[in-house]
């Protein structure tokens, strides 16, 4: 009888053996490495590996690789699945991707930290399903500084504390269709998948410094953009059971061309405390390429700036589109319009100033071609536009069923000046309360 119960206690010994080794190996391992180490050595803070690449055949995931003060070379195409790769900062750690396979790549929630990165390589530094960036400088991509693939739900990807620059697109973000590659990762939910970035700065893109397709959830904070072609392009061409969303708050952007793009399936975007300007003389004034634009998309905009010192283009194109904004200011136009509008746009502006445009026929403020708009302005100031003919307001109407109607509010009209009749006579059927 004795013998049985010793018996019966092997196969729990067993398993309380199998269970502890699990346990052990649950616990992150950090491995370290140093320009002084050896690819031969154990990997621990006295006996350093030498190179990215020997950490990235031995980290497995939930593990750190630390990265010990120095310059590291990267040749070969290195993969961190669950696993984090920082340094002690990005002034004493820099990583060089060397052509011509130097790549960096992030799944299953890998993260970068703590670096400096430049990169010879196209898709130099790319993440997958989820993942995040914190303190890191990259410079010099041969083309986005980060590429970024989500699946259509459950994914993400979090940049806090980057500083991109000389790069064609700072940031590029598409949602695919890899369902073997989101297999291999960790079960992604039914939420939408969210893109997130904040105190980011992004300057001297040869395109884009903020490239979005398809990603149903994107929240941009805190960012700084200068000497950019476009700062923000997001189009959606997919259809989603929930209207994707965008908020941009907190953000100082000087264009070279345009600015911001929102464009493809129905959007909707909140912006806040945004400052979007060209760079005054970085353009021949010939460039009618608009600020921002609205595509079969909802903006609602509060305590915004957009004002362009010296290209033709409008500030605002509207195309079926509905634009909101608030205490905001929308100006400084040469020869064109604030606001351009077609198809069946809604127009409400609160407590803006629309002023300092100058164009040469007539439509200062809003001008509407190709539509049937309706535009609402309240407590708001028109003021300093200039024009040889109507000058707030112009509507063209190819099709005499389409009405344009506007309605303006004790709204203050000051130094608006026509070169031939009444400043305020304009093209459209215009309502002053």
């Amino acid at each position: 009888m004795e013998a049985i119960k010793h018996a019966g206690t092997a196969p729990l010994l067993l398993a309380l053996l199998c269970v502890c080794l699990l346990s052990c190996r649950a616990h992150a391992a950090v491995i370290y490495v140093s320009p002084d180490g050896s690819d031969a050595g154990a990997g621990t803070s006295s006996d350093p590996l030498a190179s990215i690449e020997a950490a990235a055949r031995r980290a497995e995931r939930g593990d750190r690789v630390r990265l010990m003060r120095g310059d590291y070379d990267v040749t070969e195409e290195c993969t961190f699945s669950g696993v984090e790769l920082s340094g002690s900062g990005p002034d004493t750690v820099s990583i060089a991707l060397r052509r011509p396979a130097g790549r960096l790549l992030f799944d299953q929630g890998g993260k970068l930290a703590y670096v400096s990165l430049s990169s010879e390589n196209h898709g130099g530094l790319q993440f997958f399903g989820e993942g995040s960036v914190y303190s890191v400088n990259v410079t010099g991509a041969a083309g986005d500084c980060i590429y970024v693939a989500l699946p259509p739900s459950g994914g993400g990807f979090n940049a806090t504390v980057l500083n991109a620059t000389n790069c064609y697109n700072g940031i590029f973000a598409e949602v695919v269709d890899d369902d073997q590659r989101w297999a291999r990762g960790p079960a992604l939910g039914a939420t939408p998948s969210t893109l997130l970035l904040h105190n980011v700065q992004l300057s001297i893109m040869g395109k884009s410094a903020i490239e979005v397709h398809d990603i149903p959830r994107v929240r941009i904070s805190d960012i700084e953009s200068l000497y950019v072609q476009d700062f923000l392009v997001a189009r959606i061409s997919r259809t989603y059971s929930e209207l994707p969303t965008g908020v941009l708050a907190n953000a100082s952007v000087n264009t070279t061309l345009g600015g911001i793009r929102l464009t493809g399936r129905a959007q909707k975007w909140t912006m806040s405390k945004v400052l979007l300007s060209t760079i005054e003389g970085w353009r021949d004034p010939g460039t009618t390429t608009p600020l921002l634009i609205a595509e079969n998309a909802a903006l609602q905009c509060t305590r915004v700036s957009i004002v362009r010192p010296i290209s033709r283009g409008p500030c605002v194109a509207l195309n079926s589109a509905n634009f909101t904004a608030a205490d905001s200011v929308i100006g400084g136009t040469k020869a064109n319009h604030a606001i351009s509008v077609s198809g069946l746009s809604v127009v409400v502006l609160s407590g803006c100033a629309i002023e300092h445009n100058e164009v040469e026929m007539g439509g200062c403020v809003v001008y509407c071609f190709d539509a049937a708009p309706s535009v609402y302005i309240t407590d708001s100031l028109l003021a300093h536009n200039t024009a040889e003919y109507h000058t707030l307001f112009t509507c063209l109407k190819p099709q005499p069923a389409w009405q344009c109607t506007i309605d303006v509010w004790n709204t203050k009209l000051e130094d608006n000046t026509a070169e031939f009749g009444d400043p305020t006579d304009s093209m459209c059927d215009v309502t002053y309360h």
